[in-house]
């Protein structure tokens, strides 16, 4: 009897990501407060699950799940109670792929505004390919996957292509929703002029079932669409490009790989008055490459390679 309970203890142990925030970095910056003042504290929540040895890229947060997703669409489902989190589950999405030519990066991960149906525990799930390649005959492909929290499953249900017949270099648009206003926003840069960033807005297509399981966005379909630098946007903004979130009209993006020449700095955008509103050095606090973000409550939660942390503006 023993010998077969200490192999399960062994392995339940092992399959627990269990970390409680430790020690807090309080952050200077300029611009309009995000808080009641210009300080930020930052907050190490410790590690997450490695064991599919792929690079950390997008994440959720919805009620007590978290979903963090890695290179090719492998995603590994946690269960969070505001401090800790705890591994549920590791599984596929329906859109994984690890090909040369068709991975899915799986660069962004954004929950829709509600349930598609009473019975369903999470908003669908929006993921960002970031492959300049065409899917199918889709441009700028955006994933929709439902998941399943009690089986440890995700399925297809929706892809979203976007054709912009205006830039023509490779590119990849980052998505991701805006439940406030209902929008899909998307935002990146070209590789025939990296130094202009774009942003576009369009309403967040409906899913009402198979009918709607592929969109086309086309130009007629742009609610807005301009590039940041046609605003005064300082010279100085080159970021590497990561995932994001939006809040109170607001794009919170986090950039950078986390060294000396391409530092941890969170941008602000106001997509409402189109213009940087803060620009945010975390290097000294997060010396890693931030990847995405989520707001719970007032916490900005940010997922990094194999670890995440929270920031709170006070």
């Amino acid at each position: 009897m023993k010998r077969r309970i200490f192999p399960l203890l062994v392995l339940l142990l092992a399959s627990l990501v269990s970390f409680t925030a430790q020690g807090a970095v309080k952050c200077l910056y300029k611009g309009k407060s995000l808080g009641k003042g210009h300080v930020v504290t930052v907050e190490y929540m410790g590690p997450l699950d490695t064991s599919c040895k792929k690079s950390f890229q997008g994440m959720d947060i919805w009620g007590k799940y978290m979903v963090s997703l890695q290179h090719t669409g492998m995603a590994t489902l946690y269960t969070f109670d505001g401090n800790t989190v705890e591994k549920k589950g590791q599984f596929k999405l329906a859109s994984y792929d690890s090909t040369a030519q068709g991975y899915n990066h799986a660069n962004v991960a954004s929950f829709g505004c509600r349930p598609v149906r009473k019975s369903n525990v999470l908003p669908l799930l929006y993921v960002t390919r970031c492959n300049p390649t065409r899917w199918k005959g889709l441009d700028q492909v955006l994933f929709v996957e439902r998941i399943r929290p009690d089986r440890n499953t995700a399925e297809l249900v929706q892809v979203i292509g976007y054709e912009d017949s205006t830039i023509l270099s490779r590119h990849t648009t980052q998505w991701v929703v805006d439940c406030q206003t209902g929008s899909l926003y998307g935002f990146g840069n070209t590789s025939a002029n990296p130094n202009r960033h774009f942003v576009v807005k369009f309403r967040l297509p409906e899913y009402r079932g198979p009918a709607d399981c592929v969109v086309r966005l086309h130009e007629k379909d742009l609610l807005e669409k301009y590039f940041m630098e046609d605003y005064g946007i300082e010279s100085s903004f080159q970021p590497v490009i990561q995932g994001a979130c939006v809040r109170d009209g607001l794009l919170y993006m986090p950039t950078g790989v986390g060294t000396e020449k391409r530092p941890s700095i969170l941008y602000v955008w106001d997509l409402n008055k189109r213009k940087m509103r803060n620009a945010i050095d975390l290097q000294k606090a997060i010396p890693v490459e931030m990847e995405d973000c989520c707001f719970v409550g007032n916490y900005l939660m940010v997922q990094c390679q194999k670890c995440w942390y929270r920031l709170s503006f006070e």
